[in-house]
């Protein structure tokens, strides 16, 4: 994905490859993609801001911790009625322990 954008805007002549030690091709702006890129500074701060408001929106949603929580307490379950082995009590305990979680979670701020 990144390769065949530089090599579009190679293409247009707004970047140009750059000499390097390494083997990785370094590229800089060309007169013309600067040009470009004031020419279209209110597309771009836009861009810009969607690009920083969906990277701060996956900052706030990604909470991996929480996500592996729910799997391990889904399989627990899982396995455990499948199996068969809890009696009519223990339902109603485990029952209540995940109440008594989503109330705590629904008070945390």
């Amino acid at each position: 994905m990144v390769y065949p954008a530089l090599t579009m805007l190679a293409d247009m002549e707004l970047i140009a490859e750059q000499a390097s030690d390494t083997t990785r091709k370094r590229y800089a702006i060309t007169e013309a993609g600067a040009a470009h890129l004031a020419e279209n500074a209110e597309l771009v701060a836009a861009l810009i801001a969607r690009l920083t408001d969906v990277g701060e929106h996956r900052a706030r949603a990604d909470r991996a911790p929480i996500r592996r929580a729910m799997r391990n307490l889904r399989t627990v379950l899982q396995t455990r009625l499948e199996a068969g082995d809890l009696s009519e009590e223990a339902g109603h305990d485990v029952a209540e322990l995940i109440d008594e979680v989503v109330r705590k979670i629904e008070r945390l701020k």
